[in-house]
């Protein structure tokens, strides 16, 4: 695929993203909380830029999360590691992939939704190396959660693992993204307490299929080749 027709698919992704408003905390006293991060790599390919949509199961007012790039203008993240986090790594090499391992950087999202049946629905990748762009929307797998009273739901970090192939002289070359979901709780639910969450009992729903315990999968929806 030449770099005229990555770029058209990377601009028909981006313009068929959902276009919502970010979550805003439910002040009933029914409420309770939704914690969960977004981990990417600063690298390989540059840029990573994620969102997150999740409504209501069944429908209804959806909202969005993101986790942008580090540039000028945004230069903080609420966590750093020199590497992707072991779980990543070891659900990547049971797969038999090449994992692009490199700095990571992780933003934590909380906020208070009213009690009911929740989903992700909608996850959007996108990132550039050198002069190409890459997209992935990931639809076929929702996430889904409840929210109870007085309770806070740990989702889990979605991470999208990147992925390589032996390039131009052996070089690693950018392929793909797979989607993983794991249990970095002992470092986000700190940070969301930080960020004034008052977390009441956690609950910590196993991760659905599709999102990292039968890898390779179809977790590349939109992915240039």
């Amino acid at each position: 695929m030449g770099i005229r027709a990555r770029l058209l698919s990377l601009l028909l992704l981006l313009a068929a993203a959902p276009a919502l408003a970010a979550a805003q905390d439910y002040d009933g006293p029914d409420g309770g909380w939704l914690v969960f991060s977004i981990t990417t790599g600063t690298r390989n390919p540059d840029g990573t830029d994620v969102v997150v949509n999740f409504r209501p199961a069944g429908g209804g007012k959806a909202y969005t999360e993101e986790s942008q790039p580090l540039h000028m203008l945004h230069h903080n993240a609420d966590a750093t590691a020199p590497a992707f986090d072991p779980q990543t790594q070891a659900i990547v090499s049971r797969a038999a992939l090449s994992l692009m391992n490199g700095p990571t950087k992780t933003d934590v999202y909380s906020v208070r939704l009213p009690p009911g049946r929740y989903e992700v629905f909608y996850v959007q990748v996108s990132g550039a190396q050198g002069t190409v762009g890459y997209a992935s929307h990931f639809t076929s797998h929702p996430i889904p959660f409840s929210i109870s009273t007085g309770r806070t739901t740990y989702l889990g970090s979605i991470t999208p693992a990147p992925i390589s192939v032996p390039g131009l002289f052996g070089l690693p070359r950018f392929v793909k993204w797979v989607r993983i979901l794991t249990d970095q709780s002992e470092r986000d639910l700190p940070i969301a307490a930080q960020h004034g969450a008052a977390l009441g009992p956690v609950d910590r729903p196993p991760p659905p299929p599709g999102w990292g315990a039968e890898l390779p999968h179809d977790a590349v929806e939109g992915t240039p080749p």
